[in-house]
């Protein structure tokens, strides 16, 4: 196993998208969510026209144990939720885990300091502060998914009690492609859709008078368009207009994604 200073790690021979699956299936055998995952290399293109190695930060978080520690030091959030990566270096998928002993030493509160290692499986905590110092071995669980991920697990084990399962949807923004049109049409001519909108173009179920609609908005330079993929398929649009400052948002969901957590949140100008 490699370690820095501040991380746990592990190299397989994983290629990087299986990895990252292995990964996601041993923090959820831990008890663990996955509450985001950020594609950093494509944050970079898109930001900075950079082609990178894949590298995907995965957002970690255990609800009871995360609530306990809460419960012990509120401050606590500021380095919440645990971070696990993947990424590619020198034809190799490494995966390394934030060391939490180390991180929680930082914080100076006892009732967050390990517990000593017990022998077999370790007792229910029977107390908050208990609890707590649980959230603090946080730290090994992650480390044993780091070394586990290139190693297939042979039995299922059930999930802790207590414990949320936690759906982890890959959500991407990215430029609206002449391919798109045509589900984006299905999903602007919904019926349905149509008549929870606050409002809709007269003529919104002609498809002509569609794609010229998006013909100008794509030429407009004020317009920022984007399409939202939804594990691999297009779930919507939104967009951005106005004066500097005081712009505004717009975004349309097809029906089939309504319900699983694809509306946009709410953002600030950067």
């Amino acid at each position: 196993m490699l370690a820095t200073s501040y991380t746990l790690s592990e190299t397989t021979s994983l290629p990087f998208t299986e990895a990252v699956e292995r990964v996601r299936s041993e923090l959820q055998a831990e008890g663990f969510g996955v509450l985001c995952a950020i594609d950093v290399q494509a944050t970079l293109k898109e930001k900075l026209g950079i082609d990178g190695e894949p590298y995907t930060i995965l957002g970690a978080c255990n609800p009871p144990l995360a609530h306990a520690a809460l419960e012990a030091e509120p401050e606590l959030g500021a380095l919440l939720p645990c971070n696990v990566i993947v990424y590619r270096s020198d034809g190799n998928t490494r995966v390394s885990a934030i060391d939490a002993e180390r991180m929680l030493s930082l914080v100076g509160n006892e009732r967050l300091a390990p517990s000593p290692p017990m022998s077999g499986a370790d007792s229910p905590s029977s107390s908050r502060a208990e609890a707590a110092r649980t959230e603090g071995r946080d730290g090994r669980h992650r480390s044993q998914t780091a070394r586990r991920a290139g190693a297939k697990r042979s039995t299922p084990r059930p999930d802790p009690p207590g414990s949320a399962t936690i759906r982890l949807m890959r959500c991407a923004l990215r430029e609206l492609r002449d391919e798109d049109l045509a589900v984006l049409f299905e999903q602007w001519a919904d019926p349905v859709a149509a008549h929870m909108a606050a409002f809709t173009q007269p003529d919104h179920m002609d498809r002509d008078a569609f794609e010229r609609r998006w013909t100008r908005l794509r030429a407009d330079e004020t317009v920022i368009n984007r399409v939202i993929v939804v594990d691999g398929e297009v779930a919507g649009t939104i967009g951005s207009w106005g004066d500097p400052g005081e712009r505004e948002v717009t975004y349309w969901i097809g029906r089939s994604h309504w319900g699983k957590g694809s509306r946009p949140a709410p953002s600030t100008p950067s």
